[in-house]
């Protein structure tokens, strides 16, 4: 008898056990989301805030002045 109640004692303790694993992955994956939406909020708002600065060059779009352009000559030749 006594045998028997330590078996359901043990069944319990590995249930309360499993229990607390999900609980710990559940909250690592909640940590993960919120790091995942911190980060890109503040790269969007970092983005926002390059848009809006005043006389910068954009690295991916330079302005007129430094794009070659062809003489008249050589395209009149074409």
């Amino acid at each position: 008898m006594a045998r028997l109640e330590e078996q359901e004692e043990e069944e319990e303790e590995e249930v309360h056990d499993s229990g607390r694993e999900e609980e710990w992955v559940k909250e690592w994956v909640v940590a993960v989301v919120m790091v995942m939406v911190v980060v890109v909020v503040m790269v969007v708002v970092a983005e926002v805030f390059h848009q809006l600065e005043p006389g910068r060059v954009s690295r991916t779009h330079p302005p007129p002045s430094l794009v070659p352009h062809p003489r008249p000559e050589v395209m009149a030749a074409r």
